[in-house]
């Protein structure tokens, strides 16, 4: 799951108001470490219920509203949405919207796509919140490779240009949320990894409310079915843990990942319902 990042917004419109990091659930967790997460892409602001992030780019991708505590109904999410919308709108901007169904009533869940359709969303992804407290030992031997973190050029070139490919991102947006050194002054880490000396795989990790989240997990077609996502995602784990990270793995995948991830020991706790404005 690629995202976007802003110039100079690292930092909350409100400063004072925070998510309880205090989760105990899995939903809780897995969605505040996404919220984490995306905030790498832009300005970030909480409004009553929501994490707006609003990007230096255009692209909807990047433009984003995220649920960050339960609905109480109906009403009460379409009221969110309407507020999303207004903000997007006044910008100009498409943009994407994250709910964790566990922050719906079951009324609310089931009716999720029509009542969205009415808001000009539709569905585009589910992606299911997925948990590991340790990853299972490979079922097959991993691929030398030669990893490196984005914070030299070389490797901000190579990461930009691996997210490009693999999401279809056009490089005239990925160049502004992942090749300048400033952006990578954060807590999100990125990874690539290098097979006799090309960048073939990358991944992003973010440490946030108790977990290690996994992201941008991407390798480029021609050097795909060789293992290199799950190496690449094996020595990000094994960094953190080696520095005494003890907190459960948590991700959101795409279907194309989630055979790879169970695979590895995760397993599903949650659901994510992805929409983007049409």
């Amino acid at each position: 799951m690629a995202c976007d990042r802003a110039g100079g917004g690292r930092r909350s419109t409100e400063p004072d108001v925070k998510l309880d990091l205090t989760l105990t659930k899995p939903f809780e967790y897995n969605t505040a470490n996404l919220i984490a997460s995306l905030s790498f892409y832009g300005r970030h602001e909480r409004r009553r219920g929501m994490t707006l992030v609003t990007a230096p780019v255009s692209h909807s991708a990047f433009n984003v509203a995220v649920v960050d505590e339960p609905a109480s109904d109906e009403a009460d999410l379409l009221f969110r949405v309407n507020e999303a919308s207004a903000h997007f709108k006044a910008l100009g901007r498409g943009w994407n919207f994250y709910v964790c169904e566990d922050m719906l009533d079951q009324r609310t869940a089931h009716r999720l796509d029509a009542l969205l359709d009415g808001m000009g969303l539709v569905r585009i992804l589910d992606a299911p919140g997925m948990e590991a407290d340790e990853l299972d030992p490979p079922k097959r031997s991993m691929p030398e490779l030669r990893y490196e973190r984005v914070t030299a050029p070389e490797a901000r070139q190579a990461f930009t240009n691996l997210i490009c490919i693999a999401f279809r991102i056009p490089y005239a947006t990925a160049r502004v949320l992942y090749l300048p050194e400033e952006r990578w002054n954060t807590p999100l880490q990125g990874w690539v990894g290098y097979a006799d000396g090309d960048p073939v795989t990358c991944a992003a990790t973010m440490e946030d409310a108790g977990a290690l989240g996994i992201y941008s997990v991407a390798t480029v077609k021609e050097h795909r079915r060789h293992g290199y996502a799950e190496a690449i995602v094996r020595h990000a784990v094994a960094v953190y843990r080696q520095h005494g990270f003890a907190g459960p793995l948590v991700l959101q995948s795409t279907p194309d990942g989630r055979k790879l991830y169970r695979a590895m020991g995760f397993h599903r706790t949650t659901r994510f319902a992805v929409y983007a404005t049409i």
